[in-house]
């Protein structure tokens, strides 16, 4: 989750944040992922992104639903939020080849 720009942060969130990133990992199942998601539209979160390592995309969710993202990073306009999505893969490949699961740990680690 990325809160914005001079939010204190708290072990619990009274703003909504203004980005919330979910992995899928073998464990989810596409309807406990959307019930989440839909939590985090009902907080009214502004962005929403759900990275899905095995097919390679991360498409952003909405109202509508999901949107297939085709550009080869996401952004937050009027933000410094940037991540190069070739990075994040790179980094995923990386440490699933080598047998470490912290993937996730190292991208917000400043990794990328």
């Amino acid at each position: 989750m990325v809160l914005r720009r001079g939010t204190k942060f708290t072990r619990i969130i009274r703003e909504a944040p203004l980005l919330c990133i979910e992995v899928l990992g073998p464990e989810d199942t596409w309807a406990r992922i959307r019930e989440r998601l839909n939590d985090y539209l009902a907080m009214v979160v502004e962005h929403i992104w759900c990275f899905e390592p095995e097919a390679r995309e991360v498409p952003r969710y909405t109202a509508e639903g999901f949107v297939k993202v085709t550009e080869p990073e996401l952004t937050i306009e009027g933000t410094e939020v940037r991540v190069n999505l070739a990075g994040v893969f790179s980094i995923l490949d990386e440490e699933l080849g080598a047998g470490r699961g912290s993937w996730l740990g190292r991208l917000c680690g400043g990794g990328w």
